[in-house]
Order: structure tokens, then C-alpha cells, then sequence
């Protein structure tokens, strides 16, 4: 780890601290209001930029990595599809800040209120990347001409049900968070993982995995079962985003190194 690495962790070690602990002849709700301050405060993990590079390791394969920007984590092109394999027997949902019409300064900041709102209750986002490229206004992006296509970067929260929240529960608190500083989604999505039973020359337990779109009121829409990665990125450019391009999750993002690992941790943040 070199100096400045050091230096980071020290720092993220000492703001951690202090949010911990109460000073000396504070009340609580001053105490509760600095921890408000700092649990917004924007960490270099939370900037990006629209600017994607695609690389190449042997240690991991193929990633990207945001181009001209303080953020040096990198972005599994495989981790996607590894995240919904691991939590296929889980519930587990996708939402974002994230709206077209504010600049991505704005947009990091909505992410970072919801990223807050999501750490609140211990259930620790995995931070996806999903890329489009967008026509000027006016122009269909048929018709675009490739120096006409501006590249656009949106991250995205999936995010597993905590163990001590029921799914009605989960549905109804992610369905609040559809809306961040007055302005709502249109939706989100969410999984849900049961098991029935079914007799067929006995009985056999089956396995169900679905997806709904799911609505700022709470109600759903079955989107289908045992989805792949691509047919929910699908769903999620079509229904979310509205967009009628090409739309991919590029992957998640991942530290690139211990003391981003650390600051992962630190953040509430998950990764594989």
C-alpha cells in the first residue's frame, strides 16, 4: 500500500470513528443530525464518470474502468451474471436515483441519498453499471451518426432483502425509495425466490424465480421467470429507463485494491 493509499484509509478510519461516537455534551438530536451530514458526505467510491474504458488482465479478465476520473474501481464484465447466480435463491431488487434530465453531478448525489437510505437498513447494494449511448435531441438514434452518439453511465443499486425483512416488507420499503427529494421513478424491479410443491407421482418441491416491475404505490407487474442477465437489462432499458436502444449492464463495480476493499466495507458496499 503506497502513501496515498495510507493516507485515504487513515482518513476514512478516522470519519468512521467519529460518526460512532457521540461528543461529549451533545444532544441527540444535534448527534443525529451530524450523522445525517456525514453519512452524505461524497467519497471518491461514489463519483464516476461517462466515460467507460474496456480492458484486458489475466488475473481478471476483461473489466472496465471510468476514464478520467478519481473513482479507480474497476468493472467486471463477468460479475453481473456471477451476482445473479449467487443470489438465485434469494430476493433481491433494482433501483436508482438516476433520472435523465439532471446532470451527472446531481445524479451521483441521488444515488448517494438512496445509497444511504439502503445502508440504513443493513442491506448493502451491489453498485451496477449500465451504459447506453444516446442521440442529440430530435435525432433518432437510427439515424445518428456515430459522432452524433454521446455515451451515458448510470449506476444502479441491486440490492438483496435483509434476512429480517419479510418480502411484503422488502417490496413495500423499496417501492418508498422509488422516490428520492420529491422525484419519483417510474419503477423499479424486483425478484422474488419461493418454493412450492407440486404432486406429480408424489410430491416434489419447485423452485420459483420471478420478476416484477414494481410500481412507487407498491403494486407489481410479473415481467417472467428465470430471467437471464440480458433479458433483464432488457426489461430494465424497456420499463425503467424507457429507452429504445441498445441498453447492457456492463457489469459491477469492484476495489482494485485493499484499501478500496476497505472503503467498500466501510461504505456498506458489496461485491464478489
Amino acid at each position: 500500500m503506497d502513501e496515498e493509499q495510507k493516507r485515504i484509509v487513515e482518513e476514512e478510519a478516522r470519519r468512521c470513528d467519529f460518526l460512532a461516537n457521540r461528543l461529549v455534551n451533545e444532544s441527540q438530536e444535534d448527534y443525529e443530525k451530524r450523522l445525517n451530514r456525514q453519512a452524505l458526505e461524497l467519497l471518491p467510491l461514489d463519483n464516476y464518470s461517462n466515460t467507460i474504458i474496456k480492458k484486458y488482465s489475466k488475473e481478471v479478465g476483461l473489466y472496465y474502468e471510468y476514464k478520467n476520473c478519481d473513482n479507480n474501481n474497476i468493472i467486471l464484465e463477468s460479475s453481473f451474471n456471477r451476482v445473479i447466480d449467487v443470489l438465485h435463491n434469494k430476493d433481491w431488487a433494482i433501483l436508482s436515483a438516476f433520472r435523465s434530465e439532471f446532470d451527472l453531478q446531481t445524479n451521483i448525489k441521488r444515488n448517494r441519498i438512496l445509497r444511504s437510505k439502503l445502508n440504513s437498513k443493513q442491506s448493502g447494494p451491489h453498485q451496477l453499471v449500465g451504459h447506453w449511448r444516446e442521440a442529440p435531441e430530435g435525432v433518432d438514434y437510427n439515424d445518428a451518426t456515430e459522432n452524433q452518439l454521446t455515451d451515458v453511465v448510470e449506476r444502479t443499486y441491486l440490492v438483496p432483502r435483509p434476512q429480517n425483512m419479510g418480502y411484503e416488507d422488502f417490496k413495500n420499503w423499496i417501492a418508498s425509495l422509488l422516490t428520492i427529494e420529491g422525484v419519483t421513478q417510474d419503477c423499479g424491479i424486483i425478484h422474488k425466490y419461493s418454493i412450492s410443491d407440486k404432486i406429480q407421482q408424489g410430491k416434489i418441491s419447485v423452485e420459483n424465480s420471478e420478476y416484477f416491475l414494481l410500481f412507487p404505490n407498491g403494486t407489481t407487474t410479473l415481467l417472467g421467470k428465470n430471467l437471464t442477465a440480458n433479458k433483464i437489462a432488457q426489461a430494465y432499458s424497456q420499463y425503467v429507463r424507457k429507452l429504445n436502444v441498445p441498453f447492457v449492464f456492463e457489469g459491477i463495480e469492484t476495489p482494485s485494491s485493499i484499501s478500496g476493499r476497505m472503503m467498500f466495507r466501510s461504505a456498506g458496499i458489496n461485491y464478489l
